[in-house]
């Protein structure tokens, strides 16, 4: 049985998880009637506060939705109006946000949904109004329902588009690329992120997103030399912006391929390099995946005594009974070296929790394929939709 690289384990890092959404509080104007003015120190402790979980969200969701929660609990203290409205919706969309990058949908789903009712009603075709239904969209995405995502993406798209927000743009269109990787259709998939990264080519962790999503499109469809110019770019990245865990996801990428290509040396350094990072904590989580490409590398040099001891710190915290998919590949090397050793009760028991997490994830692509066939009408027009937008805004530049 042999390893393939993994097809959507890093997507979930990058492009779910951890590119920072932001929101501008949209104040609005209009036939709602006289209202008590918020007092400004409660709107700037307020602003203070939104700024604050923006620029957590990305390294600590979880201290995110605690300071997105006090935000939402603040809001709510004041006169009935509009200005609330948005202030509380914003701290709502927050708040979800926050719950989905920390895989809480069923807390996210109802946050965002009550955020955007709100939006639509106070400040329709608003920045707010735009991001929410991003949000909404990661959410059914991650649902397994990828019609309803595409077509709230088509729309925040189009309200970006039209707010001159490319930034924004760009991530829309990388969250279309993470519905075909999904599918396993990296084609496709690599069409996004270069349309992403044409749109919105200086922010780092979209371009980021973008090359380690290609990498992983690119291995996939046996392009290794494209794969490892597109995972280089995004460790430099990585390096730039000192993250200790994209660095050391990155690294881990990079070796997996070196392994296939026979570079050894290469990889135990790159191997190497990472473990070390994980010493920090917020690196940590990335430490038994790299112990499981540790193992496939000792494997590969005939060391099985080694990989032995890798694979067994590798799932020395983690309950082999719960795991997903980012242990498929850890889960078919550990099979591999307990087999190996003649220790066939416990290779047998990852054979088992392989085939799960295997199973599972072409279930997913298959789903998600089926579903984009069966729309492919509304999806070739939204394309051909995206397309026009793109060469206006390229013309206007």
């Amino acid at each position: 049985m042999a390893w393939s690289p993994r097809t959507s384990v890093v997507r979930a890092i990058f492009s779910r998880r951890f590119v920072a959404a932001f929101v501008t509080i949209v104040a609005t104007t209009g036939a709602a009637p006289p209202q008590r003015l918020v007092d400004a120190a409660a709107r700037s402790a307020f602003d203070a506060s939104v700024e604050q979980t923006k620029a957590t969200m990305l390294g600590d969701p979880v201290r995110a939705e605690r300071l997105a929660h006090g935000a939402a609990v603040a809001a709510a203290a004041w006169p009935a109006g509009a200005v609330r409205d948005i202030a509380l919706a914003t701290a709502q969309w927050l708040e979800g946000e926050a719950a989905y990058r920390t895989d809480q949908l069923t807390l996210a789903e109802p946050l965002i949904a009550g955020a955007l009712r709100t939006a639509e009603r106070v400040a329709p075709g608003s920045k707010l109004n735009a991001d929410l239904l991003l949000s909404r969209a990661r959410i059914e995405i991650a649902q397994g329902r990828p019609q309803a995502g595409l077509a709230d993406l088509q729309q925040s798209h189009g309200l970006f588009h039209r707010l001159g927000d490319a930034r924004s743009e760009a991530k829309a269109l990388q969250s279309i690329g993470s519905i075909y990787q999904d599918a396993q259709d990296f084609n496709r998939v690599l069409d996004y992120y270069r349309q992403a990264r044409d749109a919105y080519p200086s922010d780092p962790m979209l371009s980021l997103s973008a090359s380690n999503n290609m990498a992983i499109a690119y291995s996939q469809t046996g392009r290794l030399d494209a794969a490892m110019r597109e995972y280089r770019h995004a460790l430099e990245i990585a390096r730039q912006i000192e993250s200790p865990l994209l660095t050391a996801s990155i690294l881990e990428n990079i070796a997996d391929l070196q392994i296939i290509d026979r570079q050894f040396g290469a990889a135990r350094a790159a191997i190497a390099e990472g473990l070390g990072l994980t010493r920090e904590s917020k690196a940590i989580t990335q430490r038994p995946t790299l112990l499981g490409t540790q193992a496939r590398l000792e494997m590969a040099e005939g060391h099985p005594a080694a990989a032995v001891r890798s694979i067994e710190a590798a799932f020395a915290s983690v309950n082999d009974a719960t795991t997903n998919q980012i242990y498929r590949p850890v889960h078919l090397t550990a099979y591999q070296v307990y087999k190996a050793s003649g220790d066939y009760a416990r290779a047998l028991g990852h054979l088992e929790a392989f085939r799960a997490l295997d199973d599972a994830g072409r279930t997913l692509a298959t789903s998600t394929s089926s579903a984009l066939m069966a729309a492919r009408f509304d999806f070739a027009n939204q394309n051909a939709r995206i397309a026009r937008l793109n060469t206006a805004r390229l013309q206007a530049d």
